[in-house]
């Protein structure tokens, strides 16, 4: 388990020492990561990373997301639980997402704005 922000290692040091949490927090300063995830938030001005959740099976596949706003999040008592069912090996219920008008506004200004990823197909 580990963390990832676009914040500068000392300011990350403090909430991980705050929260107490026992996993790492990683930088990702140059926004790499972020960008290539598809966190990074494009509309807000601070070129900040949205909240997100991944959960990544030992083959390196993505087999749980949640791409969060900054009021709703997934719930810590979910997660934990999806990765307890996950640990004991039973499927992750995967649950259809029907996307919104203004996720398609979203969808089309990002391809007009930033192009087409040669990864996309």
């Amino acid at each position: 388990m580990a963390a990832i922000a676009v914040d500068f290692a000392p300011a990350w040091e403090a909430v991980r020492a705050q929260l107490r949490l026992p996993f790492p927090l990683l930088c990702d300063t140059e926004r790499r990561v972020t960008r290539d995830w598809g966190v990074l938030d494009p509309k807000d001005r601070r070129n900040i990373a949205r909240p997100a959740v991944f959960l990544i099976d030992d083959g390196r596949r993505v087999i749980f997301r949640s791409l969060d706003g900054e009021i709703k999040r997934v719930p810590a008592a979910g997660m934990l639980r999806l990765l307890r069912s996950a640990a004991a090996g039973a499927a992750i219920p995967r649950r259809a997402h029907w996307p919104r008008i203004n996720d398609w506004w979203r969808a089309i200004a990002n391809i007009i704005r930033f192009g087409i990823h040669p990864n996309w197909w």
